[in-house]
Parts: structure tokens; C-alpha cells; sequence
């Protein structure tokens, strides 16, 4: 008897000669593949399963926060990045924490109640974010929807919808020194400069421009300007809103 002609039907594989392992089943990995993508489009669940625990019975919580962020002249990673640190601007009484396993199984614990005032501190730490990194006049608005699950969980998920608006950008920048030598040498080191034509104007462009000896300024259209303790002048046809 050739025992490689015996079935084997306690493990699910007939052995002749080959030795073949069970197959993972095809319908469970599409099953995950479905739950995956159906949470990813929605926007009042995650991807997956979710537990919510030692939440406040009867009481409405903060579920889920959806950023959405409308800014054409950012490339996708740009948005990316963007995204990111509008996440970490929502305030504390308003950021769920939630722990993942495996991308598909999430638990919520202590989620905050739902507060308004959490949501419109949360919306104008975004609009300040924004303005550090150019953006200059933001608009921030928000909804939320309720959703009742089983009997004792009112689950609150806050839809924020952020227009970056046009983008603050270096239009002319020229170097200005009483002293040629200075000046002859800042013209020379420009390219090596962060501050360059077509850069955004944020809040750290400031400490980039070396230090010497006269006060630069920002000259705005509103014919306004404001001194810093730099050397150079700045010389940019801004919008009102930044004077």
C-alpha cells in the first residue's frame, strides 16, 4: 500500500504524492476587503468594527470627526500634510481617541460629550493653523449628525468642512543695505535662502533673513507696514488681511 495514496479527509487535503495545505477561505478575505471599503466611503463610521465603552449613557458623544479640506493649489501629499495638522488641532473635548487592531477592529473609550463650544474652539484653532502656513483668510464651517445606536448610545459625528482660500505667496523680495559689501553678499547667498519668489508667506519666514542692521517690513496694499529686527526689506503686494 502506498500510503501517499490514503485521503486524509480529518484536514481537508488528499495526499498523492504532494503535500497541500488547506486554503485560507476566498469569501472571508473579500468579507474584510467589503467591511474595509464601505467604512473608508462612509462618513459616519470607520472601516471595520467599532466599540464604543464607559461612555455616558443617554447622553450624546463625539463618535467621529470628518475634516474635509478644499485647497486646489496643494499637491496630494501637501493635503496630506495639511490634513494631519488640522487633526491635531481639534480641541480636547472634542478629539476621540480611539485604539486599532489590525486596521479593522476599533475601540472607543470615554468618548467626550458633546460640547458646541469644543467644536467652534476646535474650528478656530484650524483657521489659525492655516494662517501659520500662509493661508491668510480660511473659512472653517461645520454640521453634525446624529446617529442612534442600539438603545443607549446617541453617537454625535462632527463633518468639518475647511476652504484654505488663496495661498499667500513671496512675490518680489529684494535685499536693501546701506553697506554695498552687505548687500553685494545677500544678493550672492539668495538661492541658498528659504525665502524665495513663489514660497508661501508663514509665520517662521521671519527667522530665516539674517540679522544686521536695519528693520525690513512688509509693505501691504493698504500702504500700511509693519518693522521687525531684521536687515532686509521685504517687499510683498499682500492682502489686506495680513496688515
Amino acid at each position: 500500500m502506498n500510503i501517499f495514496d490514503i485521503p486524509f479527509a480529518q484536514h481537508g487535503v488528499y495526499m498523492n504524492g504532494i503535500i497541500c495545505g488547506k486554503k485560507f477561505p476566498v469569501f472571508f478575505i473579500v468579507y474584510i476587503l467589503f467591511i474595509f471599503l464601505t467604512g473608508c466611503e462612509t462618513s459616519k463610521k470607520y472601516s471595520g468594527f467599532t466599540t464604543v465603552r464607559k461612555y455616558q449613557k443617554n447622553i450624546p458623544f463625539v463618535f467621529k470627526n470628518n475634516i474635509t479640506l478644499k485647497a486646489p493649489d496643494l499637491s496630494s501629499d501637501e493635503k496630506v500634510s495639511v490634513n494631519s495638522k488640522l487633526n491635531t488641532q481639534l480641541d480636547d473635548s472634542a478629539r476621540v481617541r480611539i485604539k486599532d487592531v489590525a486596521f479593522i477592529v476599533h475601540t472607543i473609550t470615554r468618548p467626550p460629550v458633546f460640547d458646541t463650544n469644543a467644536i467652534i474652539q476646535s474650528s478656530e484653532n484650524m483657521k489659525r493653523a492655516l494662517v501659520n502656513i500662509g493661508y491668510y483668510n480660511p473659512t472653517v464651517t461645520y454640521t453634525f449628525d446624529t446617529v442612534k445606536h442600539r438603545k443607549a448610545q446617541t453617537r454625535i459625528i462632527i463633518n468639518y468642512m475647511v476652504i484654505a482660500g488663496k495661498r499667500t505667496l513671496v512675490d518680489t523680495l529684494a535685499y536693501l543695505f546701506e553697506n554695498p559689501e552687505l548687500e553685494q553678499l545677500a544678493v550672492a547667498t539668495k538661492k541658498e535662502s528659504p525665502l524665495q519668489k513663489n514660497s508661501p508667506v508663514t509665520n517662521s519666514f521671519p527667522v530665516n533673513l539674517p540679522r544686521c542692521v536695519t528693520p525690513w517690513y512688509i509693505l501691504g496694499q493698504n500702504l500700511k507696514s509693519i518693522p521687525f529686527a531684521f536687515s532686509a526689506h521685504l517687499l510683498i503686494p499682500a492682502s489686506p488681511q495680513i496688515l
